[in-house]
């Protein structure tokens, strides 16, 4: 059975990933890619029937990343998960 815990913890490592690589790329810097962690993780904390949001979609609301940014990083984060 999937629970809400190995969902969240796999969308945690999925974001690590995404903000390592934002990070490596020079897109983000380790301080706006930590506020957004904290973001995501205050939105898990605080939604128990809402999707979680994705931490692309948190760095896109700030404005720390692109559309285009976002998708290719995707893009490289799923190919890991792979």
């Amino acid at each position: 059975m999937i629970t809400k815990e190995i969902v969240e913890s796999q969308v945690m490592r999925a974001a690590l990933i995404f903000g390592e690589i934002a990070v490596k790329r020079g897109c983000l810097t380790p301080e706006q890619l930590e506020e957004a962690l904290v973001a995501q993780r205050s939105y898990i904390a605080i939604s128990s029937e809402k999707p979680l949001k994705r931490i692309g979609d948190i760095l896109f609301e700030k404005g720390w990343l692109t559309v285009a940014q976002v998708y290719n990083i995707q893009s490289e984060v799923f190919n890991r998960l792979s």
